[in-house]
């Protein structure tokens, strides 16, 4: 089974506040790792492989224009 992940869980992995994850959601979700959007809600939580998938590849790619 995956794990899910709360808003406070990514913004605390992220070194963000939640706040800052909950307005990124909205106005800049290219900023974050993809989401999932439980259906008939407005709740938004992460797959914790996904999170831990994209911060690799956004090391990487800072790695390679550097």
């Amino acid at each position: 089974m995956q794990k899910l992940l709360k808003i406070k869980d990514v913004a605390e992995i992220l070194g963000r506040s939640p706040v800052t994850v909950r307005v990124d959601v909205s106005r800049r979700p290219e900023t974050l790792p993809p989401r999932i959007v439980m259906p008939g809600s407005n709740r938004v939580v992460w797959d914790a492989k996904d999170v831990a998938d994209w911060l690799a590849k956004q090391k990487r790619s800072d790695e390679v224009t550097a």
